[in-house]
């Protein structure tokens, strides 16, 4: 996971976090490792809902990249 902050950016707001697939997968096999040795279910619980949030936040991150490409070639499109 890397954290970066936008150019001229001068807050904690503007911080962008990308998760990898590598930081789902790692998240999933410490979530999955924890439920199968039966560690404690509040532990557990902790480890999918880190696990749900990665997921849910790599997704956001493909879809606003998604968008903003299909919006540069909208706008690429236009200009000729």
């Amino acid at each position: 996971m890397t954290a970066d902050r936008d150019e001229g950016s001068t807050s904690d707001a503007d911080l962008r976090v990308d998760v990898s697939d590598a930081d789902v997968a790692a998240a999933k096999r410490a979530w999955v490792e924890a439920r199968d040795r039966d560690l404690a279910g509040d532990r557990v619980a902790a480890l999918h809902e880190s696990y749900r949030r990665l997921v849910q936040t790599q997704a956001q991150q493909i879809a606003l990249a998604f968008r903003a490409r299909r919006e540069r070639r909208q706008r690429c499109s236009r200009e000729e």
